[in-house]
């Protein structure tokens, strides 16, 4: 049971790790490479 809850708050981090760089490239690319220097 424990191991199933941990899999799945991992895919959700995961999602929103995608979630959010996508958002980031779409606000605009300059921005992004602000904040990536």
């Amino acid at each position: 049971m424990k191991r199933f809850v941990i899999s799945v708050i991992v895919v959700l981090c995961a999602l929103y790790q995608m979630a959010r760089r996508s958002w980031l490239v779409r606000r605009g690319k300059g921005f992004y490479y602000i904040k990536l220097t």
